[in-house]
């Protein structure tokens, strides 16, 4: 009793020639790779030798002072008003008006991220679940957001 399975293709095992364009597309991507097979190994060493390579042209060229200061981000106003606060205590018996001026410099450095803050929040990464959003991009704090959406949502029933 022999066993033989039919699949309409007289028994051979040669492959056939792909009929879809999909079909079409794996072939020549299966094709592809047998030819250059990927290395892990190739991989890493170009990776790090781009890295190095970024490394060696940040290094080669100085960074101006303006570049530096930019980079702080929000910090940059903590340096601002530490400053200011010096200075202001440095001058405090040769001009009080400076002083006071530059004390006024200080305080205005230390809310100015604050201010900032509620003006335009930086985007947090929002998570979503099945296309909503988590909650997300919220312009004022978790607390006072529920506080102002208590009067804008119909109550749960």
């Amino acid at each position: 009793m022999t066993t033989q399975t039919s699949d309409g293709d007289g028994g051979q095992d040669e492959p056939r020639p792909p009929t879809t364009r999909l079909e079409r597309e794996v072939a020549e991507i299966l094709e592809r790779s047998e030819r250059q097979p990927i290395s892990f190994t190739d991989e890493v060493r170009r990776r790090g030798n781009a890295t190095r390579a970024a490394a060696r042209q940040s290094s080669a060229r100085p960074e101006s002072l303006q570049a530096r200061f930019e980079r702080l981000g929000s910090g940059r106003y903590l340096v601002v008003a530490v400053a200011a606060a010096v200075l202001a205590f440095v001058v405090r018996d040769i001009s009080p008006l400076f002083a006071n001026l530059l004390a006024i410099v200080c305080i205005a450095a230390i809310f100015i991220p604050v201010v900032q803050r509620f003006r335009q929040p930086e985007s947090p990464v929002s998570r979503s679940w099945r296309g909503q959003d988590l909650g997300g991009g919220l312009s004022r704090p978790g607390g006072v957001e529920r506080i102002f959406d208590r009067f804008r949502r119909p109550p749960r029933i």
